[in-house]
């Protein structure tokens, strides 16, 4: 109204802004819920490449230096990064035995008992509730 030729160029920079957003919406993922440009080009880009040392070196690595605690830390890596959880808390142990003033290191050493405590917990529960759906048939009978 007052300022026509501003209100006209404001009409490209509103455009510039939905093509912006809409460009960086597809670009990270945003509510897509699973693989998106951004996730493909930090994986090609070697975030999450062959650079983690596998078991079996980590391992070797601790047979040849067990009083060093690094080595532990690279094997607890390894396993955690593999899933193989359990064994991962036992490297971590370790590691924290012989560096117990890694604060972060005994949080996480926390975490990762805390839930392996949670499954341990919940498996149970399924076991005792399949106990009892094993055995109700058997406590109603027709006299």
């Amino acid at each position: 109204m007052f300022f026509p030729r501003l209100r006209n160029q404001a009409k490209w920079a509103f455009v510039v802004l939905i093509v912006v957003f809409a460009g960086g919406f597809v670009f990270l993922g945003v509510g897509s819920g699973g693989l998106d440009l951004g996730q493909l080009l930090r994986d090609a880009f070697g975030n999450k490449g062959g650079s983690s040392t596998s078991v079996s070196k980590a391992q070797a690595n601790v047979r040849a230096h067990p009083t060093q605690s690094a080595p532990y830390k690279a094997l607890a890596d390894a396993l955690e990064k593999k899933g193989r959880i359990d064994e991962a808390i036992t490297a971590w142990t370790q590691y924290t035995r012989l560096n117990a003033k890694d604060v972060s290191s005994l949080r996480h050493l926390g975490d990762l008992e805390l839930g392996q405590a949670d499954r341990f917990l919940q498996e149970a529960q399924l076991a005792s509730l399949a106990q009892q759906e094993a055995s109700a048939g058997s406590r109603f009978r027709p006299t």
